[in-house]
């Protein structure tokens, strides 16, 4: 259930606008910022775990103007892509094991992405 490193690198220092990657790690919205990214793959592993349709999770980004909405698009379908390799599983326990885990590792790999230049 790991979150991918590489792409979630890449949305992570367009969305915090660090030129270089020692900016990221100086950044004191860094916690607030994969609080949310973690967030948002709950949020994801969610819809995964109810049988939302991928397709559904994976909007186009054309509607959004602005160059952090799209990067925003990115990240939701950089985890969704993720989270659609989790199995759905059967049990009410088991989705919410799946949805705290995934939501977790979001977090992780977020932090260890932005702070250990």
């Amino acid at each position: 259930m790991k979150v991918k490193n590489k792409v979630l690198l890449a949305v992570t220092t367009a969305l915090l606008g660090c030129s270089t990657p020692v900016a990221a790690k100086d950044n004191p919205y860094v916690k607030q910022y994969c609080s949310g990214v973690s967030d948002i793959a709950a949020l994801v592993m969610i819809q995964r775990q109810v049988g939302v349709p991928i397709k559904d999770v994976m909007k186009s980004d054309s509607e959004y103007n602005t160059k952090e909405d799209k990067e925003v698009v990115k990240l939701v379908e950089a985890i969704a892509l993720d989270a659609y390799s989790v199995p759905l599983y059967n049990t009410e326990q088991y989705k919410k094991q799946a949805v705290i885990q995934f939501a977790n590792d979001a977090y992780v790999v977020c932090m260890k992405n932005t702070q250990s230049f």
